[in-house]
C-alpha cells in the first residue's frame, strides 16, 4: 500500500482561490493535510512540477467546480491525472465540490458531489473531512 504525504490535493481556479482558502482552513482545523498550492509553491519554484508532485503525492484529489474550473486548461490537467492514478476512483477518490452551478463534464456526472452553491458550511467541510478517510 502506497504512503501518501497529504490527504487531499485541492485542484481549483484562480478566480475561486477565496472559496479555495476558506475550505482548506475548514480542512486543516480537521485536522486533514491539503495540498494547495498558495501554501506549497514558493517564488521561483517550478509550478508544473510541484503541482505533479503534489497530484502524485495526496491520496485524495478534491476539485472545486465552478465555470471559471471547468474552462481552465490548468485544472482539466489536474482533474485527468485522477483517471489515470485510479480509473475506478476507488482508493484514490476524485473528490467533486459544487461551488457554483454548471454543467458538469461527462466524467464527473457519475460522482456522487457536495453542493457547496449556498455556501461552505460546517458540516459540508465535516463531510468533506470524512470523505478523506
Amino acid at each position: 500500500m502506497a504512503t501518501f504525504l497529504d490527504h487531499a490535493f485541492l485542484s481549483y481556479s484562480t478566480d475561486d482561490e477565496d472559496a479555495a482558502h476558506e475550505l482548506v482552513y475548514g480542512l486543516e482545523i480537521r485536522k486533514k493535510s491539503i495540498w494547495f498550492a498558495p501554501n506549497r509553491i514558493g517564488l521561483g519554484e517550478h509550478i508544473s512540477i510541484k503541482i505533479e508532485r503534489g497530484v502524485d503525492n495526496a491520496r485524495h484529489l478534491i476539485v472545486l467546480i465552478s465555470p471559471s474550473y471547468l474552462s481552465s486548461e490548468w485544472c482539466s490537467m489536474e482533474r485527468h491525472s485522477a483517471a489515470f492514478r485510479d480509473p475506478n476512483n476507488g482508493d484514490r477518490k476524485l473528490i467533486p465540490l459544487l461551488l457554483q452551478p454548471c454543467d458538469l463534464p461527462a466524467g464527473l456526472r457519475p460522482l456522487y458531489f457536495c453542493d457547496l452553491t449556498k455556501g461552505i458550511t460546517p458540516d459540508k467541510v465535516n463531510s468533506i473531512a470524512e470523505a478523506l478517510q
